[in-house]
């Protein structure tokens, strides 16, 4: 016999109130620390990590829902000019996305992310004017 009970994650063999624990403690030390601590493997430790923050991700709204009003721009990042592109939820006030390169590829990469409906409600997009920024958009037919 089957009983459903509300502390326990299916497939485990831990409550959620110990798995969570034992993510959080992952969050402020390493993985032999909190295996010890908890008396657990440090592979359980790291197994059970990864499923809370599977949970939490299924649980959490796409940053993708919603847009309206999205700005794009490019930075460079370490030594030697590597670049890297973000997107931002301008409404919101976040990064919503960033990929390493530059340019409309990697701009468009952005834009097969989203589903049609995520695609559809982006009403403004706004740049720093490089020339990549508007053929992308075009193409994707924002607006």
């Amino acid at each position: 016999m089957v009983a459903s009970v509300p502390w326990a994650e299916p497939g485990s063999r831990f409550t959620r109130d110990f798995e969570a624990e034992c993510a959080w403690l992952m969050t402020v030390a390493n993985q032999k620390t909190v295996s010890g601590f908890l008396h657990v493997s440090w592979r359980t430790a790291g197994t059970v990590a990864r499923r809370v923050a599977e949970r939490v991700k299924a649980s959490m709204p796409s940053p993708f829902d919603g847009l309206h009003a999205i700005g794009v721009d490019e930075t460079s990042h370490r030594k030697g000019h590597t670049y890297i592109t973000v997107v931002v939820d301008h409404e919101r006030h976040r990064v919503i996305w960033a990929h390493d390169g530059v340019g409309g590829d990697v701009f468009d990469l952005f834009f097969k992310a989203l589903t049609p409906e995520q695609h559809a409600s982006i009403r403004v997009v706004t740049g720093d004017g490089a020339r990549w920024i508007d053929p992308c958009v075009g193409r994707w037919r924002v607006f």
